[in-house]
């Protein structure tokens, strides 16, 4: 039993870094302004909202930009961190990131297939 908890655990931890590692590149402007585009989890969101009234839900983890890309970060020790959270109360698999350019809502882009 507990065994099968860790192992779920570690599943939802690896896939949280999976979606930190897939790097967004950006301008260098970028880092001091939300990204019209960002890349999360292996999906790409539009920015849809500059500073939103929705409260964020579930903290997804940690970015930093850096020469105009994002990389994962461990924690929020360092200056600029940006922190993921999901957007709650909504069902639609938005994120909310929170940096110094405020509070910002992105939703998934659809692909036409």
């Amino acid at each position: 039993m507990y065994r099968t908890i860790v192992f779920f655990l570690i599943g939802i931890v690896l896939f949280i870094v999976a979606g930190c590692l897939s790097r967004t590149s950006v301008s260098l402007k970028a880092c001091k302004q939300p990204p019209d585009v960002v890349e999360w989890v292996g999906k790409t969101y539009q920015l849809k909202a500059e500073n939103t009234s929705i409260e964020p839900g579930m903290k997804y983890g940690w970015l930093t930009c850096a020469d105009g890309e994002f990389e994962l970060s461990y924690d929020d020790s360092k200056p600029g961190t940006i922190t993921v959270y999901s957007a709650e109360p909504h069902p639609n698999s938005e994120i909310i990131m929170i940096g110094d350019w405020g509070r910002v809502l992105y939703a998934p882009v659809e692909l036409n297939r």
